[in-house]
């Protein structure tokens, strides 16, 4: 982001591919937002072309609390490691608790990272968080399952009747990975 043609490659790859800006979400690591000085304008400049901003790795990094309302961001990802290490009562559920509160207090949507059991899930669900990725939900996958998987719409979305077992049930579903 601080180079100084960011900008101008990523309008190319968006008119070579035809993808539009509004379906893009930019992760940018916590400690690339310490470099306030230094990508502040071109944040501004990707919100006004219509990307989406979020800060990867979020607890994990060096970002200022104050960075969060002086760049356009849209969403905090909670770091994985937060998600591994969760327990009833424990102190990592219980940031994922603080940064979630953070998130909804900042209009933030709030994503938990490395989500890979169903009791994982259960618990980001019961933290109301807004979404969640991980290898409970897909592997890594060539192009071609990837665009197949995308076709089926959200595994699992906030606001929706799906409980924990049906989120579990359609993020394991054998259709998802074929």
């Amino acid at each position: 982001m601080v180079h100084p043609d960011f900008l101008d490659e990523v309008d190319a790859v968006c008119r070579t591919t035809g993808v539009r800006p509004a379906s893009i979400g930019l992760e940018m690591t916590a400690v690339l937002m310490s470099s306030e000085e230094e990508i502040s304008d071109t944040l501004w400049e990707l919100r006004k072309r219509g990307f989406r901003l979020y800060v990867d790795d979020f607890g994990r990094g060096q970002a200022s609390l104050g960075a969060l309302s002086r760049f356009p961001i849209d969403a905090l990802k909670i770091d994985g490691s937060f998600v591994r290490r969760m327990t009833p009562g424990g102190e990592s559920l219980e940031i994922m608790r603080a940064i979630a509160a953070l998130g909804e207090t900042l209009g933030l949507a709030v994503v938990a990272e490395g989500v890979e059991t169903k009791e994982q899930l259960a618990q980001v669900i019961r933290l109301e968080l807004n979404c969640a990725q991980g290898f409970l939900f897909s592997k890594p996958l060539p192009r071609e399952k990837a665009e197949r998987l995308l076709t089926l719409g959200p595994l699992w979305k906030e606001g929706s009747d799906t409980g924990p077992r049906k989120a579990v049930a359609a993020a394991t579903a054998p259709e998802a990975r074929k």
